[in-house]
């Protein structure tokens, strides 16, 4: 995963470590297959929604999610 790596998946979580100038690219990447690839896979009628949140560990980026006031190292990803 460009340059980074998948550290943990925790229910509908995934949790990525992703050098800083590389975060652009692995959000579209991730949320490409968690939406798009998982909707044509499974002929899903209805869109998944995912949101992505930021931040140098699980914590700042979960109240990062919260507050909509992201910074950038580390990827969190949710399924909702």
């Amino acid at each position: 995963m460009v340059g980074g790596r998948i550290v943990g998946l925790v229910h509908d979580s995934i949790e990525a470590e992703v050098p800083e100038d590389r975060i652009d690219e692995a959000v579209r990447i991730i949320r490409f297959c968690m939406t798009e690839y998982l909707e044509k896979m499974f002929s899903l009628k209805v869109p998944l929604k995912v949101d992505i949140s930021w931040g140098r560990n699980w914590a700042e980026a979960e109240r990062k999610e919260k507050s909509h006031s992201l910074t950038r190292a580390g990827v969190v990803d949710r399924i909702s």
